[in-house]
């Protein structure tokens, strides 16, 4: 006779249905035994404890009892984030002495009245979401003035995703100039994506409907057949490789990605250090302020 495979989670689910007296420590303990893998246990234990609020589970004691304890917690933690550093240096790409060369490629092509050419511009630059860049993102002027950068190439960026509705905006690094920009993403929007301009579409619903278009039109104008791109993500690794050598002054890389990005885990970051680019240093980004400061060392010295 075949043997039957029973969904554990469903099992346990069924336990509870049949006898809500059963303790959250016994559940625990039957996923620990059935889950001897630390990483496993902990995704199906809140797997667990979210099918039970689908059900109707309303014990919060209950619910709140299902869980790894803190040690389990730290070490799923450091195993994730051992797993994650190790994924990051064996997919690392490393592009020599292009750096200056790319930004003014990308800055060119904000000129471009091509979707491909005018959408890459617009995401090395920027370091924006496919959604963002569609219709969501607006660059307002920068709120605090910059030591180090021309004010010019700051923004304070609203519309950001993945972000609570209450949430106002932060202030982004920009590696064109924020006018220049603003016009670019003004066009774009004119251009091609006109009809999400006009209501309130969900940010899926935008995805879904654009993103094809938007990648066949990068694959049409990207022919550096050496260099791998994967949609925004390599653009926004790109934008945060360029910036931290240009803007950043104090941080390291990853928490510097975790600020320009507004991402809320550093570990998160991580995915976008793993492009490694050289070349940069020829163009100017500095305030006035600090190359006037800079001629008066000369002078002195």
């Amino acid at each position: 006779m075949p043997r039957i495979r029973r969904n554990f989670l469903k099992d346990m689910e069924e336990k509870y249905q049949k006898d809500r007296n059963t303790t959250a420590s016994m559940f625990v303990q039957s996923f620990r035994m059935h889950y001897p893998n630390i990483r496993s246990f902990a995704s199906q234990i809140s797997r667990f404890k979210s099918q039970l609020k689908n059900a109707g589970c309303s014990d919060i004691e209950f619910l709140g009892d299902l869980k790894p304890t803190s040690q389990e917690s730290k070490e799923v933690h450091r195993i994730n984030k051992a797993r994650l550093e190790l994924r990051c240096k064996n997919e690392s790409i490393t592009l020599k002495g292009v750096g200056d060369q790319l930004i003014l490629l990308f800055r060119s092509w904000l000129n471009s009245d091509t979707l491909g050419e005018l959408y890459v511009g617009i995401a090395a630059l920027t370091g924006l979401r496919l959604t963002e860049i569609i219709c969501r993102a607006n660059l307002e002027p920068p709120t605090v003035t910059h030591s180090y950068t021309d004010n010019a190439y700051w923004s304070y960026c609203t519309g950001i995703l993945k972000k609570p509705k209450g949430f106002k905006g932060h202030e982004k690094p920009l590696l064109e100039r924020r006018i220049i920009l603003l016009q670019s993403l003004c066009r774009l929007r004119k251009l091609f994506f006109a009809k999400f301009q006009e209501a309130d579409h969900d940010n899926r619903h935008i995805a879904s409907q654009v993103s094809t278009k938007v990648n066949r039109a990068i694959r049409k104008v990207w022919v550096f057949i050496e260099v791998p791109i994967s949609g925004s993500h390599w653009f926004r690794s790109f934008y945060c490789n360029a910036t931290s050598f240009y803007m950043n002054r104090t941080s390291s890389i990853s928490a510097w990605v975790k600020s320009v990005l507004c991402h809320e885990s550093i570990y998160t970051s991580l995915h976008y250090t793993s492009l490694m680019i050289t070349g940069y240093g020829t163009l100017n980004f500095e305030s006035q302020e600090s190359v006037l400061k800079g001629l008066t060392r000369l002078q002195l010295s």
